[in-house]
């Protein structure tokens, strides 16, 4: 920065209108024409620019007069017309219906957000001709790079470029593209950051998958931007939706800043729809950081990214009567919440080999801070876990890297599935997919409560234990239950358990017995071929603890008179659930998974023991389950625990109301458990 005390800020861009058409609330989505006609619906049509102009009002109110350095805010203008008549020419039109939705995390009214994106209309004139540039030359540019013509214009941008200024830049697909970037990265490479969304990467064809962990989709955008053009770049900051960012630095540290409750694809956990104006957000806070910076680079990010989440859970304001309301660019909402403190997001720092081998909870915890956040997630549940990963389906919780990303594809798989049945289209086959674990792990519980998010009230659970069935024939009337469940139009989520167990002395002999059911969606009666129409099959471990067990050579004569490679080509995901035993020495998570799993089997079995949904449990008793070597028989055996103490009536779980020691020998070491529950520990 200069020496004198005023900070000249230059924003440039393409320049856009967007007409929204604003409804009522109770219009059709189709927008069908005799309907809206016969109802009288209200609509109305307003304007609201994009791009460089919303972006130079919100700095001006953000860094003008607001501070020490002063600022000035050069700005492009928008032509009146431009917002007054929907037939300008010289700059491209959308056209969206906005609707008020009352939904979303602690919705206090309704937001107006996009329901729908009706289309575009192209500049069919030439781009009005820029305006005279600051009198100074200026200290930092911010340009809105959104892929309709700015960046091929010198004209529009040279002069604010030649005294190589700090560049902020809002950065669209083609990656790399244009006169733009070329001037940049020969010239400002080292002054450049560069804002971009997740989604570019993607269309650009960069190897970002879907997001499994927070871990996962870190290493593959650091990965994407270091392998692409944004490598040229200083800085580039990839927003996650409104989930999370993560800052690449050519020279430093990349960093992930994130909602541990959140995943990048779970924008309408804040509310449907979306609005214009995230990444302007994101480029304002950065701007602030650049004219006075307060801390690390993660917080102007935090705070950027806590902003575009305000924004889209208020959505726009709504002006003027109802029914006849007109919509505008929350201003004063996002200023306000770009001046105050974030909340819900944490950052961390991972090297290369952490991100794609490690996790953030065995890097960011250990000893004592784990055990205290252990302590407070048995009581609190996964609200008490507010800055650690966290998937959360149902009453299902877990913290393990591992179990989440394993959740997380077997639930895009299984959504795909049901998306499709409730399309009405033709499902020929069921969906075939394994869960392992040791026992008591909790295996079925996790893949039901999965399912009853996707299916909610729709959904048919059909259990049976091979173990238990004497011979192959059994499974034609199993069979014939699950079509019976088809017939009643329900979608049947099917329990195979004990799939790996031996059939009549022959090891994995039931696997054979499932390839046609599983290839082609039939079996056979006698002569007789029934189909069995869409349905979700769950192949449950019994004897191996993980696929890879399952799916290791043994034998090769057995393996292949059980058809056993044959029978893994048709699951379509498979998923490993740990337990609340340690699965090794390097496992710490484990007490995390077992605060979790207590908290939710007191919530279901004890609901008198909470005060305001906090557990109330002795500080010893917590320590023992908590800490204790392992329970024999898995979750089951914290389950009996429970079962067997003295709850009744009671409002906190005390060491009283515990089964006798010899009773609780048969879930737990005695000995170990009550040395642990005599043992001090400070709340």
């Amino acid at each position: 920065m200069k020496d004198a005390r005023t900070v000249t800020v230059a924003v440039a861009g393409d320049q856009m209108v967007d007409w929204m058409l604003v409804s009522a609330g109770d219009a059709a989505a189709d927008l069908d024409v005799e309907w809206v006609w016969q109802a009288r619906t209200h609509f109305q049509l307003a304007s609201q620019p994009l791009g460089a102009e919303p972006l130079g009002e919100l700095l001006a109110l953000l860094l003008e007069g607001d501070g020490d350095p002063s600022v000035v805010v050069h700005r492009p203008p928008l032509p009146k017309q431009a917002l007054t008549d929907p037939s300008f020419p010289g700059f491209i039109r959308t056209f969206t219906l906005w609707a008020p939705m009352d939904d979303g995390p602690a919705a206090t009214g309704p937001a107006w957000r996009i329901q729908r994106v009706i289309g575009r209309a192209e500049a069919t004139a030439a781009v009005p001709a820029p305006p005279e540039g600051p009198a100074e030359p200026p200290d930092i540019v911010a340009l809105e790079d959104l892929d309709v013509g700015f960046r091929d214009d010198p004209s529009r941008w040279e002069g604010l470029l030649e005294r190589r200024p700090q560049v902020l830049l809002r950065a669209t697909t083609p990656i790399g593209g244009g006169e733009l970037w070329r001037r940049l990265i020969a010239a400002s490479a080292k002054r450049l950051t560069v804002v971009i969304d997740a989604t570019d990467l993607r269309r650009a064809s960069l190897q970002v998958e879907q997001p499994l962990s927070w871990e996962h989709i870190y290493d593959h955008v650091v990965r994407a931007v270091e392998r692409s053009a944004l490598a040229e770049a200083d800085r580039v900051v990839v927003t996650l939706g409104l989930a999370g960012a993560v800052i690449v630095k050519k020279s430093g540290d990349s960093c992930l800043v994130y909602d541990p409750s959140l995943h990048e694809n779970e924008r309408e956990r804040l509310g449907k729809g979306f609005v214009w104006g995230h990444q302007v957000v994101m480029l304002a806070a950065l701007a602030r950081d650049l004219v006075s910076p307060h801390g690390e680079g993660a917080d102007a990010v935090m705070s950027g990214l806590h902003a575009m989440r305000v924004l889209h859970r208020r959505g726009f304001e709504a002006q003027g009567e109802h029914g006849r309301e007109r919509l505008r660019f929350p201003m004063q909402t996002v200023l306000d919440a770009l001046r105050e403190e974030p909340v819900g997001l944490c950052s961390a720092n991972l090297t290369a080999d952490q991100r794609s081998s490690s996790s953030i909870l065995l890097q960011t915890m250990h000893g004592a801070q784990l055990d205290a956040t252990a302590r407070r997630a048995a009581r609190e549940g996964p609200i008490g876990l507010c800055d650690v990963p966290l998937e959360t389906v149902g009453a299902w919780s877990s913290v393990d890297r591992a179990e989440i990303e394993n959740i997380r594809s077997i639930r895009a798989i299984m959504a795909e599935y049901v998306k499709t049945f409730r399309s009405g289209r033709r499902l020929g086959r069921p969906l075939s997919i394994a869960v392992f674990g040791p026992p008591g792990a909790g295996k079925s519980f996790a893949v039901k409560q999965l399912a009853a998010t996707l299916l909610p009230g729709e959904l048919r659970s059909v259990e049976f234990n091979l173990s238990q069935f004497s011979d192959e024939h059994r499974l034609v009337t199993a069979f014939h239950a699950v079509r019976d469940a088809v017939v009643e139009q329900r979608l049947p989520i099917v329990f195979w358990d004990e799939f790996d167990s031996a059939l009549q002395g022959q090891p994995l002999g039931w696997l054979r017995h499932f390839l046609a059911p599983m290839q082609d969606g039939v079996f056979a009666e006698a002569d007789v071929t029934h189909p069995l129409g869409p349905s979700i099959f769950v192949f449950a471990g019994g004897t191996s603890t993980t696929f890879q067990h399952f799916a290791a050579p043994g034998d090769e004569v057995l393996d292949r008179q059980a058809k056993k490679s044959d029978f893994i080509s048709r699951l379509r995901g498979y998923m490993d659930v740990l337990g609340p035993n340690p699965a090794g020495p390097e496992d710490v998570a484990f007490v995390l998974r077992r605060a979790l799993l207590l908290h939710s089997l007191l919530r279901r079995s004890a609901p008198g023991l909470f005060t305001d949904r906090r557990l109330n449990i002795d500080e010893g008793l917590l320590n023992a389950l908590l800490h204790v070597e392992s329970f024999r028989h898995g979750a089951r055996s914290m389950e009996a625990i429970i079962a067997m103490s003295a709850l009744t009536g009671k409002a906190s779980f005390e060491r009283s109301a515990l089964p006798a020691p010899r009773q609780l020998a048969l879930h737990v070491d005695a000995d170990g458990f009550l040395s642990l529950l005599e043992a001090s520990l400070g709340d």
